[in-house]
């Protein structure tokens, strides 16, 4: 048998939403499952994150992709 080597995993660090999103970004009228959404962008890793805001700050763009 040909001698054979298996490939390495690259262990790669993709950082969850919650490090984008704070949870006192939610709004209030959606305080009831604030709790819920809080547990689930502490366990959704994205990566490829863009984001561009207007001179004057009343407009933004943000694109990213959840991995």
């Amino acid at each position: 048998m040909p001698n054979e080597t298996t490939p390495t995993l690259i262990r790669r660090y993709y950082p969850t939403l919650s490090s984008i999103i704070n949870s006192d970004e939610i709004p209030e009228v959606l305080g009831f499952i604030k709790d819920g959404v809080q547990s689930l962008i502490d366990k959704i890793h994205y990566k490829d994150l863009q984001f561009n805001k207007s001179a004057r700050g009343d407009a933004a763009f943000y694109s990213l992709s959840v991995v």
